[in-house]
């Protein structure tokens, strides 16, 4: 295991029990992970948008329950200049007030 993988093992043990974002698939192993992160991830950033009506996440950003939105955030813009994001993620992601594809 890399140096990553033990702040998303904290934040999903202290989401242990909570439900799905209905778009998540309900899949297994690896590939589910992914997807629970991700779900994460983006329901974090609309609680964000919830409370400052904007995306516009600081790369240091820091949620009340320690997930690192900020990162979170760099990853999927990082995805996105790579190539790698889903098309479905980057519209999801777009269609957020404030949201940009630059830092």
């Amino acid at each position: 295991m890399g140096r990553y993988s033990a702040q998303p093992l904290r934040h999903r043990e202290a989401l242990r029990g909570a439900s799905r974002a209905p778009s998540c698939p309900s899949r297994l192993g690896l590939e589910y992970s992914r997807c629970r992160l991700g779900c994460d991830g983006f329901a974090a950033l609309r609680r964000f948008v919830a409370r400052t009506g904007h995306a516009r996440v600081l790369q240091d950003h820091v949620e009340e329950d320690g997930y690192r939105l900020g990162q979170w955030v760099n990853v999927q813009r990082l995805f996105y200049g790579r190539g790698k994001l889903s098309r479905e993620r980057a519209e999801r992601l777009a269609a957020l007030p404030g949201w940009s594809w630059m830092r």
